[in-house]
């Protein structure tokens, strides 16, 4: 029987010492597999996050950057009203 194919039997039978180990490595073998799928997606999962990480990171500054003007054209707007005036522009 090769290990990764499940051993046949019947509901209810007693399993042999040997058939009982084959079961076992089978289920293993299985589990090993699903493990190094989860592994795949928990990797992937794992670079995606960090990619919306970054995103978020990106998404926040350029949040801030309207604050960031409007704070410096409030700064500029007196000097550039008083050239107005002035009749300088």
């Amino acid at each position: 029987m090769h290990p990764l194919q499940p051993p046949h039997y019947s509901q209810g039978q007693v399993l042999s010492a040997e058939d009982f180990a084959a079961e076992q490595e089978y289920h293993r073998g299985k589990h090993a597999k699903r493990g190094n799928i989860c592994q795949c997606l928990r990797t992937g999962a794992c670079r995606i996050v960090a990619e919306l990480d970054a995103l978020q990171a990106e998404v926040d500054a350029l949040k801030r950057l309207p604050a960031e003007t409007a704070a410096e054209l409030d700064t500029l707007l007196p000097a550039l009203l008083d050239r107005a005036f002035k009749g300088e522009l």
